[in-house]
């Protein structure tokens, strides 16, 4: 049908995989090549699943390519609204009750729990200062 579905669910997550590097990944541990790696390599096999299934989608003939291309609109659009979503919604107002609420479920011994409880907070108000830097900025 109009648009296609597969074309629309595969570019959806592509999308939200490349927003997600650009933006989430940028602090990752490793040397720069590992870092490229693990920041850029799932994006882009999430854009080649997404080629490949919009044009066997095609070739096998379930769909025109005007309904793979308005699927795979569709697709880069909501994507891109549910990330955008993602940033102001989940990880301002939701991470932060959530990590509390779930901090009590560690299965840590006693002596870990202060260092790893002091780290988390780092890490949050860090991860913080970043979002409000980059809302500023």
């Amino acid at each position: 049908g109009m648009p296609s579905n597969h074309a629309s669910f595969v570019s959806f997550a592509a999308t939200f995989a490349l927003l997600f590097a650009l933006r989430r990944c940028d602090r990752m541990e490793g040397s720069s090549w590992v870092r490229m790696v693990k920041r850029w390599v799932p994006p882009m096999v999430a854009f080649l699943i997404a080629i490949g299934c919009s044009y066997a989608r095609v070739h096998l003939g379930y769909h025109s390519p005007n309904q793979v291309h308005a699927g795979a609109g569709l697709g880069i659009v909501l994507g891109s609204t549910w990330y955008c979503m993602y940033e102001s919604a989940y990880i301002a107002k939701w991470a932060p009750y959530f990590e509390k609420l779930l901090s009590s479920f560690d299965f840590c011994s006693e002596h870990e729990t202060g260092d790893v409880a002091a780290e988390r907070r780092r890490d949050l108000d860090t991860r913080r200062k970043l979002d409000a830097q980059r809302k500023s900025g």
